[in-house]
């Protein structure tokens, strides 16, 4: 049953929803949905955007991080390039499942029935979803179809192909299909490594023909001792357009490599390892020019055998910007990077302790140019468990940025609890708070598992916002969800 209300409008209603799973082989797995439901879905952490591209939100809905690895494409997100950021690492996925049930602002919507068949079948794994997806905001119902194919070849390595059909965010017809390679050697002299990738997509959208591929190479050694490095190309065409997928930006060639040594201390003293290394990113268009340029030189990172840390980065950057984007904005100014050329760069550590302590805590401090100002950001998380029962988790991030058009702060507050009533109740809040919205946004879960295939929840949301930043906080929206569910098992 669920309670939603905000200013001025209350609402209640019955939402029953009905999930049904057969296995066909011991490693296949066929289900149906009915009104699926995601009420008690964790909330998306918050996020302050400082660059003028896409921000990426990991799923956290179990429907779909059920087999979720079955529909993995390319490698695409993998790896620890820290040059980049992790919407660069996750453009041109192919699928993408918050496109699935979520609209552009991330707001919820209905999925009336679907079904999918996932799994391995000898060599072959298999991940199959179709699901009829209501209609919203002038968007007409949808029928959206994922479907995911690969091979076991060559002992260790796998070859596929995806397709997708269907745009869940416009009444614009949109398809797309693919093949990748790729290659895992694990069997090398002295315990080594080699991966490499390669993979081609084309999308097929009305009004965008050509300019619609996507492709990308690369070679990776991931070893985990000594020498290890890694170069990949990725060029996502102007009209390349995944709309079940995920792309920051297209009509660019993204170029990556990184390069590093880690030496394991022997014996028993309290380091364990030492690491250096230098990771690159290049982003040029395809038309010709570079875009972004980041060297990331790791300095130095050290971690101690309880899993302590120290880590020296330094960073240069160079950006064009072709066109003027807001970098924040509130009721009174609005402060903006001018197009331009800019070079910048900065310095920056963090230092902590292992999470596995009753009492962890990490910072990180950097500071130096950005784009033609400053900006200097500090931050940090608490981790305190002083029992089986109870977890508290502090988070906080500043920046304090100063450009030519203006100055502005931002702040991001988290604070996480999770405390075990019993064995099988539990009641989990998050509360979060960023100065850029001026929104404090509350989730609490109250969950309780009184037998293994019954399960209940009490989720409250709760967001209020300071629209005029005059210190006064007002609801804005407030939604109860009390969802029982009961698996019959025959």
């Amino acid at each position: 049953r669920r309670r939603a209300f905000s200013p001025g409008a209350t609402d209640t209603s019955l939402e029953p929803s009905l999930d049904l799973y057969y296995r066909v082989t011991p490693s296949l797995n066929a289900s149906l949905t009915v009104n699926t439901d995601f009420s008690a879905t964790e909330i998306d952490d918050r996020q302050v955007n400082l660059t003028r591209f896409s921000l990426f939100f990991p799923e956290k809905r179990d429907f779909f991080l059920n087999d979720s690895d079955l529909f993995e494409f390319g490698r695409i997100g993998r790896g620890s390039n820290q040059a980049t950021t992790s919407a660069a690492l996750q453009s041109g996925r192919p699928f993408f499942s918050r496109r699935v049930g979520l609209s552009a602002t991330g707001q919820p919507v209905d999925l009336k029935y679907g079904g999918k068949l996932s799994g391995r079948v000898g060599r072959f794994s298999i991940g199959t979803f179709a699901v009829h997806q209501g209609g919203f905001g002038g968007v007409d119902d949808k029928n959206l179809l994922i479907s995911r194919v690969a091979a076991d070849v060559l002992g260790e390595s796998t070859v596929g192909m995806i397709y997708t059909d269907g745009d869940p965010g416009s009444n614009v017809d949109n398809s797309l299909a693919g093949v990748d390679f790729q290659y895992l050697n694990t069997r090398l002299a002295g315990g080594r490594t080699v991966e490499a990738t390669a993979w081609y997509q084309r999308s097929s959208t009305p009004g965008k023909q050509g300019d619609d591929e996507a492709y990308a190479i690369g070679f990776d050694v991931p070893n985990a001792e000594g020498w290890r490095g890694g170069l990949s190309v990725k060029e996502l065409g102007q009209n390349f357009n995944p709309a079940l997928g995920f792309v920051s930006r297209t009509g660019v060639r993204d170029s990556l490599g990184q390069f590093g040594y880690t030496h394991f201390v022997k014996g028993r003293k309290f380091l364990q390892s030492v690491f250096s290394g230098l990771d690159a990113e290049r982003v040029d268009f395809v038309s010709g020019g570079l875009e972004t340029q980041v060297l990331n030189a790791r300095l130095i990172e050290i971690e101690s055998r309880t899993r302590d840390f120290f880590r020296v980065n330094y960073e240069t950057h160079e950006e064009v910007v072709t066109q003027p984007f807001t970098l924040y904005s509130d009721p009174t100014r609005q402060v903006a990077v001018p197009a331009g050329r800019y070079s910048f760069d900065r310095a920056g550590f963090d230092v902590g302790s292992g999470a596995q302590r009753s009492l962890a805590a990490s910072i990180y401090y950097s500071t130096g140019d950005f784009y033609d100002g400053e900006r200097r950001n500090v931050g940090g998380e608490v981790l305190w468990k002083p029992s089986r029962r109870f977890n508290f988790t502090l988070r906080y991030d500043w920046n304090d940025i100063a450009l030519s058009q203006g100055e502005f702060t931002t702040r991001l507050i988290q604070v996480i609890t999770q405390f075990a009533i019993r064995l099988n109740l539990t009641w989990i809040n998050i509360v979060q708070y960023d100065n850029a919205s001026e929104v404090l946004g509350v989730n609490s879960r109250l969950q309780w598992i009184p037998k293994a295939g019954r399960e209940g929840f009490i989720v409250l949301n709760h967001n209020l916002q300071d629209v005029d930043k005059d210190g006064t906080f007002r609801s804005q929206l407030s939604d109860l969800n009390v969802k029982f569910s009961y698996t019959f098992r025959f």
